[in-house]
């Protein structure tokens, strides 16, 4: 059996090497959505938006799915129409108002009202520059995500 060693200098050397490796192949933390964060204004124009998931009480889910466009003022009001298929039976959604908030760490929620069914409150992420929102419902016994894309 051979016995390889090492001089202090040599051992010294190496570790400065593997750590110049690990510094440069070090990934970059993530950039903030906006460089000065999001606001009313970051939320603007009209989306499309698609949701899908389950909503009842109890034990009793029905599979959802929701589509439509909404409008959005850039000072928290919302606007527009839709469908939605809960369960099988449809439902328009004609006539959509509702509310938003928007926070500076581009979060945000907003309290959507169609004219057939209670209203429905979300939580919402703003990404992509504005140009897409991905939401979740917050209601209880409701599990419904989606996004709503800027066009």
């Amino acid at each position: 059996m051979r016995k390889i060693t090492m001089s202090l200098f040599s051992c010294a050397g190496l570790l400065a090497m593997g750590m110049l490796v690990l510094q440069l192949g070090s990934p970059q933390p993530a950039k903030a959505q906006y460089a000065t964060g999001c606001s009313l204004s970051s939320i603007t124009g009209r989306y499309g938006f698609a949701l899908t998931g389950w909503v009842g009480a109890g034990t009793t889910q029905v599979p959802l799915a929701t589509s439509g466009n909404l409008t959005a003022d850039g000072a928290g009001k919302l606007t527009g129409n839709g469908i939605s298929v809960e369960g099988g039976t449809i439902y328009q959604l004609g006539g959509l108002t509702g509310t938003y908030t928007v926070n500076a760490d581009c979060t945000g929620t907003a309290a959507i009202i169609p004219k057939t069914l209670p209203t429905v409150n979300v939580n919402l992420v703003i990404v992509a520059a504005g140009k897409q929102l991905v939401i979740i419902d917050t209601d209880n016994g409701s599990t419904i995500t989606g996004t709503a894309t800027h066009f």
